[in-house]
């Protein structure tokens, strides 16, 4: 496995995010490039969270835990900025709890196109080139266009999650995360035959690393496998256009966890299907401090 695989940053750590959680009303604090959320509740108790960050600094982040005086901290570690003595020295231990997905498939896109293509499976393979004349329309998200592009993607993203039956935010929930992404991230449209797009797909970018944020789709976009197409395009313009070197799939099923989302398994089968690597995280940690 390459080291950008092993080393590449998480979503939850890109400015964008960052800006995002002040949106939705979580302090943000930044220590040793890492962000850390916080949460004001009534009473003066705070509680924190650290997703996946590249941190060392741990005797930084007591401090700050300390002076905030936090009631709670959940930490999601990195795969590859772990350090388990150094957290338990600190007051962590191991939690039950996940708030996010603790396995992604990476895929190296800083080889060639042709070497990223031969790593798909044969069924992807032949999908694409039973697609080959399918429009794509790739669009980057910014300020000016947002509430044009992003309501085009949400109409296809609700339509999936109310076939599907998953949880997907109203829209002017949803709305705030697309607006901290305008600038770092694009939407991609697939058409078929008719002037309406048939899929979707937003990715963001940042430092080297595109992600896979979320589709939309109608039953015509499954029958033409226009998911295939939107993938290997926001693989390609990631790396061509936004110098990517690394593209993460955000999340699939996690066999450590069988009783957690097993409705990922279907789509976890879906991105398998382009080759890639995937990344186990660690175990998350919480600390519990009664601050009075």
């Amino acid at each position: 496995m390459s080291e950008s695989l092993i080393h590449a940053g998480d979503i939850r750590q890109f400015p964008a995010w960052a800006q995002y959680m002040e949106r939705i009303g979580w302090e943000v604090h930044l220590l040793d490039g890492a962000y850390l959320y916080g949460k004001r509740l009534p009473g003066g108790i705070r509680l924190f969270k650290l997703e996946r960050p590249r941190l060392s600094d741990w005797n930084g982040l007591k401090e700050i835990l300390d002076r905030e005086k936090a009631l709670y901290i959940h930490i999601e570690p990195h795969n590859a900025y772990y350090a388990s003595e150094e957290l338990k020295r600190i007051g962590f231990h191991r939690s039950g709890m996940c708030v996010s997905h603790q396995a992604t498939i990476r895929i190296d896109i800083a080889l060639s196109l042709s070497k990223i293509r031969h790593l798909y499976s044969d069924n992807t393979s032949r999908l694409l080139k039973k697609t080959h004349d399918m429009r794509i329309e790739t669009v980057s998200l910014t300020s000016k266009n947002l509430h044009e592009v992003f309501g085009r993607f949400y109409q296809l993203a609700r339509r999936l999650a109310d076939d599907k039956r998953f949880y997907l935010p109203k829209y002017a929930e949803y709305a705030k995360k697309a607006e901290a992404f305008a600038g770092s991230s694009l939407v991609l449209f697939a058409y078929g035959r008719g002037k309406d797009p048939i899929a979707t797909l937003w990715c963001a970018f940042h430092a080297g690393v595109g992600v896979y944020v979320q589709t939309g789709m109608t039953p015509q976009g499954y029958e033409h496998a226009a998911n295939y197409r939107l993938v290997d395009a926001a693989i390609e313009t990631l790396k061509t256009e936004k110098k990517c070197r690394v593209f993460d799939f955000e999340s699939i099923f996690d066999v450590r966890y069988p009783s957690q989302h097993r409705d990922w398994s279907g789509y976890t089968e879906f991105k398998r299907k382009f080759g890639g690597e995937v990344i186990y995280y660690p175990s998350p940690y919480e600390r519990w401090q009664w601050p009075w």
